[in-house]
């Protein structure tokens, strides 16, 4: 991201990123999975086109961390594609799809956060009290 965005007030989810979420919270039985999103920010919408899933390297099974490398890859092929890395995801097997205390203190800044489960996807936004809920839309 640019440094200068202001907070998305909503999130278009495409359909292949979707299927990406919906697969990785389907396979999150019993540890947390991860990956990143790619997109584009469009004055208030955040709009994200694909995503990957990652290898979580963290042995809690309840907290992800991403090989920093990998993040860097991402990075170079998005902008490649003529994308940005605009966000992560990460599921949480036995949980609400809400932030928890661990994904705040990690959580970048301008890169949207979405927790996903069985029940569902939501999108949020790192903020000075925590997070912004974003309203999120299928493309």
């Amino acid at each position: 991201m640019n440094g200068t965005a202001r907070t998305p007030r909503s999130i278009v989810l495409h359909a292949r990123a979707r299927a990406v979420l919906d697969r990785a919270a389907m396979r999150a039985s019993e540890r947390e999975r991860c990956g990143a999103l790619f997109g584009r920010s469009a004055d208030l919408e955040l709009v994200v086109d694909d995503a990957v899933e990652l290898a979580n390297l963290e042995e809690h099974t309840e907290r992800f961390r991403i090989d920093p490398g990998a993040l860097v890859a991402c990075d170079r092929a998005a902008h490649a594609r003529g994308s940005e890395l605009v966000g992560f995801f990460h599921t949480h097997p036995s949980d609400r799809p809400r932030p928890s205390r661990a994904d705040r203190a990690g959580a970048w800044e301008e890169h949207a956060v979405f927790v996903a489960t069985t029940a569902g996807a939501r999108a949020f936004w790192p903020s000075a009290d925590g997070f912004t809920e974003l309203f999120m839309e299928g493309a």
